[in-house]
């Protein structure tokens, strides 16, 4: 949106023009990455995000749409992750419970073959083998279901991971140096490793044919 309140697209408003529209599409995401500049703290784990643009409004509304493609990005991230891991867990699981299962029956017949094991050094060394195996297979059991639950928990957590410490506000008036709107993030869950990454693939999924 223009500061005059009207709507424009991007292209236009950045005065970019190609002879095709995929062309123009790709010189306005261009721009974009050229104008639109973060810098990390990793230490506080803030991102500062800063826009250029020759509008006011653009810029705020640029660096705020582009903050909340961030925040889609690395939902749809982590959901996606989860899934995965929910899937890996639920197998192991089963094949562990098999496993359980397996060495119980194991210690079962055992038992049932030897009632008497106790009084024989040789018998007891070996029932003590067979609990521990089931005692291992019990605690790896735990661990993957818990593992398990965790994942689905992450599946569907719609949580986002960003919090905004200084919203994107359009400042009265223009930066000569054309510094016109910056906003600050606060990453937690991983830290701010990787932010560039995913500031350039949420600016260009998201503002491909969009209108500002």
């Amino acid at each position: 949106m223009g500061d005059d309140g009207a709507k424009i697209t991007l292209d236009d408003a950045l005065g970019v023009e190609e002879d095709s529209p995929e062309e123009t599409r790709e010189a306005v995401i261009r721009e974009l990455g050229a104008r639109v500049v973060a810098s990390a703290n990793t230490r506080t784990g803030v991102v500062r995000v800063t826009g250029r643009f020759p509008q006011r409004t653009l810029a705020r509304d640029v660096v705020a749409r582009l903050v909340d493609l961030l925040n889609e990005f690395n939902l749809k991230t982590r959901q996606t992750a989860a899934v995965a891991e929910r899937e890996f867990t639920e197998s192991r699981l089963r094949q562990a419970k098999e496993e359980l299962r397996s060495a119980e029956d194991d210690l079962q017949g055992f038992l049932q073959r030897n009632r008497d094991y106790r009084s024989s050094p040789q018998l007891t060394f070996a029932a003590d083998r067979l609990e521990r195996e089931v005692a291992v297979r019990q605690q790896v059991v735990s661990t993957l279901a818990q593992a398990f639950e965790q994942a689905r928990i992450e599946e569907v957590r719609d949580t986002p991971v960003i919090t905004v410490i200084e919203a994107a506000e359009a400042p009265v008036r223009a930066d000569p140096r054309r510094l016109v709107v910056m906003t600050a993030l606060s990453f937690f869950g991983g830290g701010v490793l990787g932010i560039a990454l995913a500031l350039g693939l949420a600016a260009r999924d998201g503002w491909r044919g969009r209108h500002a």
